[in-house]
């Protein structure tokens, strides 16, 4: 029933049998005989001492240590509690007790563990049109007080900030949840599975979980006035196939820089803000941009995109919800296998089957010996795109969904090209050697050269079904000098049959069958001049845009812009073949062909690989495309500074790359004490600055940074100076 409500002028108690059962939504109930004929009557103590051991062989161990979980996992650990200053300005961390450890990085055994606490919140306040109560998400900024209110309430659409709404695949992340208001509310995670550690009331009391709280759980009670600490561990669902970003903008409703409902509040200092993360650019990624006190409607990167929120559904439909950004470990997918043509269908071999593994034996989506966990590949594939030729020619014929391995043209083409894709970037190009209907494939084998008479010969392997032939210069039909029938070529044109004033022409050969079917031409490209009335062949400009990426396995890749006319690219590592002795080599590279990966065993640690790419066509080589990456031991960041920052509790860091270190650095390491604590923060390769809030006003900090690369991380930087916070 309702229960009595007389004393506030309403009715009374609903009567047993009149009124509707709204608060039981399901009931099981669980007979204490055994029907079925066997196996005696319910053992409600033996079920109970049989609990423990079934949930330790289907759930994960906790994150943090807790006595409730002794039992299940024969452990002697203590609980670990939070208390009520835990995650403040003061207390950063949530420190606690697990069983000894060496550390690696030190070499101590160690008996305690510590993480950085992301403060969140809710927030009851009145809408500001319709004036009604309503509860949203928040943050609650680490330096409240008594008299100073740090809730910042968050709208679905306001921004999101890596630090606080993003996690990593396999981090561990320790939230305080502060519920700065009045009702209860069921917050419901999507993506993870949360420990409850404990809960702490406003007046500093440390409520252990209680015994329907114990294990992992989906979804929580948030009490009025309460801080609840959760541990969340992120790991990327089990799927055969890859899963794509989630790029679009805050607020789909809005158009492109609206600036119509944002908080318009930085969630890390409570200030106006002066920066946005947002895709600029094609590579789809955020970058921080720079903005005048108010965010705008900007396309975002939420990588893969999941949210929290409250599960009563007028409130989750009233914006109490965020969103949770998940980074998965993605890499680049291996090329597919395989690629042939039969008439016009492409078949390939997926490299990341659906039932198998991958290359380096990590299953799609399963387990096997090495895996025993379910676990998928990170090479898994969003999907294949098929190109008609060679990528470089942009003639794209299909994209189709993971796990495809054929498809059937409505045309056909000479050659096609399958690349696997996926959220971290393209295959290699797996191409097919040409179509095949039968016995018939058309010319292959197509090669033209230029005369000092200025005809032009053409050579090529025909068909063994072809009886004639035709040849056309940019779609004109030329005629051949000899030979007069098919199976003779060389073809030799005569100059004036070819007109060169575009600069360069194309020339196909198409052959016939004795039935009178066609079959697949074959093209190659002549450049030339006109201008002194006799053809000859003219440079073009080597490749642009070489790019390297140092891998993680150590291997370097390259890539370029495609030069038209390119029979081949020549990659020549440290001066190529005239450096033979100092470790130079040079690779040939296929013409239709954008990239290459250098294996990580023809590269010395330590060392400043060069490399370079020329493009071979019909004059010759063109000049080489040079870059350098260095495969060493990071150096150390140089010019490293700091100074008091503008507000309170803050200090702003500043620092260089050293020269030295070229494309190796993997990260950044910024270290300092807090309250006895060591705490760090890691930041990408390219950043030059930070500004480190919720320190100690008038408290002495020196911090010290390190360069990491995969070859090793560099010395200590060190200020010259400690700084005061003020």
């Amino acid at each position: 029933g309702r229960g009595d409500q007389t004393d506030a002028g309403g009715a009374h108690d609903t009567l047993p049998g009149y009124g509707p059962n709204t608060r039981t939504i399901m009931q099981i109930k669980v007979s204490a005989t055994n029907t079925s004929g066997s196996g005696g009557a319910l053992n409600v103590a033996a079920l109970a001492a049989a609990m423990p051991a079934v949930y330790a062989k289907t759930q994960p161990v906790p994150i943090i240590p807790e006595a409730a979980y002794n039992v299940a996992f024969g452990t002697t650990d203590v609980n670990n509690y939070a208390a009520i200053g835990t995650g403040s300005g003061t207390q950063p961390n949530f420190t606690y007790t697990v069983p000894s450890y060496v550390d690696p990085i030190d070499g101590k055994t160690k008996t305690t563990k510590s993480l950085p606490v992301i403060n969140k919140a809710i927030q009851e306040l009145f809408d500001p049109i319709f004036g009604r109560m309503n509860a949203t998400l928040a943050v609650e900024l680490p330096f409240s007080t008594s008299t100073i209110a740090t809730t910042i309430p968050l709208a679905y659409i306001d921004v999101p900030v890596e630090r606080l709404d993003a996690i990593k695949d396999g981090e561990t992340q320790i939230w305080k949840v502060t519920h700065n208001g009045v009702d209860g509310h069921p917050v419901h995670f999507h993506m993870v599975n949360v420990q409850v550690i404990n809960r702490v009331g406003w007046d500093g009391t440390i409520k252990p979980p209680e015994a329907n709280e114990v294990g992992w759980k989906e979804t929580l009670r948030m009490n009025p006035l309460e801080d609840v600490y959760v541990a969340v561990k992120a790991k990327r669902p089990v799927t055969p196939f890859g899963l794509p970003k989630s790029a679009r903008l805050l607020d789909p409703s809005q158009e492109v820089g609206s600036t119509l409902g944002f908080t318009n509040i930085d969630p890390t200092s409570g200030q106006a803000p002066n920066k946005q993360w947002q895709i600029t650019g094609a590579s789809m990624v955020n970058s921080e941009v720079t903005v005048a006190g108010r965010y705008s409607n900007q396309l975002t990167d939420f990588d893969n995109e999941y949210v929290w929120h409250c599960h009563i559904l007028g409130h989750e439909e009233q914006d109490f919800m965020r969103p949770f950004i998940f980074h998965p470990n993605v890499v680049v997918p291996d090329a597919p296998a395989g690629v042939t043509v039969t008439g016009s269908t492409v078949s390939w071999t997926d490299t990341t089957p659906f039932g198998g593994q991958d290359a380096q034996g990590i299953p799609t989506a399963g387990t096997n010996a090495a895996y025993p966990e379910p676990t998928n590949s990170p090479k898994n594939e969003v999907g294949f795109r098929v190109y008609r030729g060679p990528v470089a020619n942009a003639n794209l014929a299909a994209t189709l969904p993971a796990n495809t391995t054929s498809w059937t043209d409505t045309s056909t083409s000479p050659t096609y090209t399958v690349v696997a894709f996926n959220a971290a970037g393209v295959s290699d190009p797996g191409t097919s050697a040409g179509t095949t209907a039968g016995a018939l494939t058309g010319p292959t084998g197509l090669t033209g050269s230029l005369n000092a008479d200025g005809s032009v010969t053409l050579s090529w392997k025909p068909d063994v079904n072809a009886v004639s032939f035709s040849v056309m210069a940019n779609g004109v039909v030329v005629t051949c000098t000899e030979p007069a029938t098919v199976l003779k070529p060389p073809c030799t044109i005569a100059k004036g049959s070819v007109n060169w004033t575009s600069g360069n022409v194309t020339f196909a050969v198409t052959e016939t069958t004795s039935a009178g079917t066609p079959l697949p031409s074959a093209t190659t490209v002549l450049y030339a001049s006109s201008t002194t009335g006799t053809a000859v062949i003219t440079a073009v400009t080597g490749p642009s845009g070489l790019t390297q990426r140092l891998n993680s396995d150590g291997s370097v890749r390259l890539t370029w812009g495609a030069v038209a006319g390119a029979t081949s690219y020549i990659v020549s590592v440290d001066g190529g073949a005239t450096n033979v002795a100092n470790g130079g080599f040079d690779v040939t590279v296929a013409g239709n062909l954008t990239r290459y990966t250098v294996a990580a065993a023809s590269l010395k640690p330590g060392v400043n690989h060069t490399f370079s790419v020329a493009a071979m066509t019909l004059s010759g080589a063109t000049a080489g495309s040079a870059t350098t990456v260095f495969n060493g031991k990071a150096y150390t960041p140089v010019t490293f500074g700091a100074s008091p920052g503008s507000v309170a509790g803050t200090v702003t860091l500043s620092w260089a790359n050293d020269v030295r270190n070229v494309n190796n650095v993997t990260g950044l390491t910024l270290s300092w004490m807090q309250a006895r604590n060591p705490v760090s923060m890691t930041f990408g390769p390219k950043t030059t600055g930070a500004t480190v809030i919720g320190l100690t006003r008038g408290g002495s900090y020196s911090f010290t940074l390190v360069a990491n690369s995969r070859n090793g991380n560099s010395a200590v930087a060190t200020l010259p100076t400690a700084v005061i916070a003020p």
